[in-house]
């Protein structure tokens, strides 16, 4: 992915003199094509990324690498261009790269940001004509780097924090010099696309209003962003929103411009704000789009922004990383196609092994979902939240409010599931992962068996209830499964989410009335006798179940 450099109007004049002078012209370096980075034709729910359907993972340290370090705003745990490390994107990216990680996310209008040096426009914010150059040397600095490292830079226009914003003329001038101004500095990078706005919808804000704001951008992203204006363009870089309603979701899924709908938060309750992440990929399973998740609970933090669990029945006042990685799993195995966790450098400047711990994971996470077969694999993901069609007994339906509450651990079973074809007569998978948990709760009350006592965090995540070997308390597994009509050999694993570790392995004969391979079960007729798979020995919070045909 390596940016092309535009020739310059100067050598364009020296050739003209050489060949008017019978010289025979020097060689001119060939411009190359820019072609972004789009979508999968074979897989429409993922990117396409060396001619392969792939599921893209981040961690960003918040989405400002390009700014400066303030005195009002010092971004003690965020990545910057303040030159010192680890926080400065020279050394951050790099880091990333090197942990597996591959997706960034950088906004260009901070809503709240009131320093002259992170601002798009020269001077305060009322001079609104005047480009901050420096201030997009950096930007493109930023995304220059990425490339290099063969990272995916997601670049949000806006980060709006009043509604006026959407409605006054004014700003609606200055919000499409913004998009001029970003386009055309980033313009030749291929390994960009383009958020409008995060989070533009609020309590307050009608929803259509913003949807037609958000039609007036696409239309300004369209004129910019354009083969028409830059010949070596191939096509448009691709365009997301980040709705936060049904209403919004369902208008731009269906939105020709649009390739990417971005969620934010496990499940969002904040009337008119209905659509979380979770909910959005549960409502749209099979939509022709690609789904991201790009903001959630922080990490290595403490608190309501923060990952929470409680361990062995006791709320753990430790930073944690078991919801963290419970909302990943989740979202990627209901066919989402791009993870970006929120995680800082540090927790408020003190160093945090988690920092490198959610790295690693979401590495292993990324690396997990890209050796499946992604052209071929369908989510059980629905707002019905029926189970699988392959597991017929043993799993309930997915929760909502305060159904299949489980008094012993003081938890609820979530999960997601995909599968290749189960009529295919060879190469099926069945793949199962689910975590044990509660939603949030307000002021960070426990979730019980009556819900939550003031109701749900609005923008919320997951408590995970973890249980130990020492607390005489475990969580077990047992599945009757059907594989399809088509008799098979199958591998059967049960692993540690965290870092794929097996559990139990055995091997699985299905519809065959014999198997001669050490501890092989037999399921020769599962309409008379159902065919079971379990993990007895226990696990503490999460597990994944791989079915894999021989």
């Amino acid at each position: 992915m390596k940016h092309g450099r535009i020739v310059p109007p100067l050598a364009l004049v020296l050739l003209w003199e050489a060949l008017a002078a019978g010289a025979p012209p020097a060689p001119i370096t060939p411009v190359a094509p820019v072609t972004p980075v789009g979508v999968s034709p074979e897989a429409p729910r993922y990117l396409s990324i060396g001619g392969k359907p792939r599921v893209l993972v981040g961690a960003s340290a918040d989405a400002a690498c390009h700014f400066l370090p303030t005195a009002d705003v010092p971004l003690l745990d965020m990545c910057n261009a303040g030159g010192k490390g680890p926080n400065d994107y020279r050394v951050l990216l790099p880091a990333l790269h090197a942990e597996g990680l591959d997706k960034i996310r950088l906004w260009v209008a901070l809503g709240t940001a009131k320093d002259a040096v992170n601002l798009p426009f020269a001077g305060d914010e009322k001079n609104q004509a005047q480009k901050n150059q420096d201030y997009f040397d950096r930007l493109r600095a930023v995304v220059a780097t990425a490339q290099d490292l063969g990272m995916i830079v997601e670049v949000t226009f806006f980060a709006l924090f009043a509604g006026g914003e959407l409605t006054d003329e004014r700003m609606r001038i200055a919000q499409k010099k913004i998009i001029e101004h970003t386009i055309e500095e980033l313009w030749s990078f291929d390994n960009v696309y383009w958020e409008i706005a995060n989070e533009p919808e609020s309590q307050t804000v009608d929803p259509a209003v913003v949807a037609a704001w958000h039609e007036d951008m696409l239309a300004t992203v369209a004129a910019f962003d354009s083969p028409a204006r830059h010949p070596r363009l191939q096509r448009p870089h691709l365009v997301a929103v980040q709705p936060f309603t049904t209403a919004g979701g369902d208008r731009f899924v269906r939105h020709p411009q649009v390739a990417i709908l971005n969620g934010h938060y496990t499940q969002v309750t904040d009337p008119p704000l209905d659509l979380g992440a979770l909910q959005m990929a549960r409502r749209y399973p099979n939509a022709p789009k690609v789904l991201g998740f790009n903001e959630g609970k922080i990490t290595p933090l403490r608190g309501t922004a923060a990952p929470r669990r409680h361990r062995n029945g006791a709320v753990d006042p430790e930073p944690s990383l078991d919801a963290a990685r419970a909302e990943a799993w989740e979202f990627l195995f209901s066919k989402g196609g791009i993870l970006d966790h929120w995680g800082y450098v540090s927790n408020r400047g003190q160093p945090s092994p988690l920092v490198g711990e959610i790295r690693r994971q979401l590495s292993v996470l990324q690396g997990y979902m890209n050796g499946l077969p992604l052209a071929r694999i369908e989510t059980a993901a629905s707002e019905e939240g029926q189970p699988p069609a392959w597991i017929t007994a043993g799993l309930d339906s997915y929760p909502s409010g305060t159904l299949f509450w489980d008094p012993a651990t003081s938890s609820q079973q979530y999960w997601a599931a995909l599968q290749t074809d189960a009529q295919a007569a060879s190469g099926r998978r069945f793949l199962l992962y689910s975590h044990h948990s509660t939603r949030r709760c307000l002021q960070d009350a426990d979730f019980t068996a009556t819900g939550c006592p003031g109701g749900f965090l609005p923008m919320g995540g997951y408590d995970a209830r973890v249980w130990e070997p020492g607390s005489g308390k475990r969580y077990t597994a047992s599945f009757a499964v059907d594989l399809g009509p088509h008799p098979g050999l199958f591998d059967v694993v049960w692993r540690r989410p965290a870092d794929l570790q097996p559990l139990r392995q055995q091997t699985l004969a299905w519809r065959q009335g014999s198997c001669e391979l050490p501890g092989c079960l037999v399921c020769s007729d599962p309409q008379k006798t159902a065919c079971t798979v379990g993990l007895p020995g226990g696990y503490d919070f999460d597990v994944l179940l791989d079915i894999r045909q021989r």
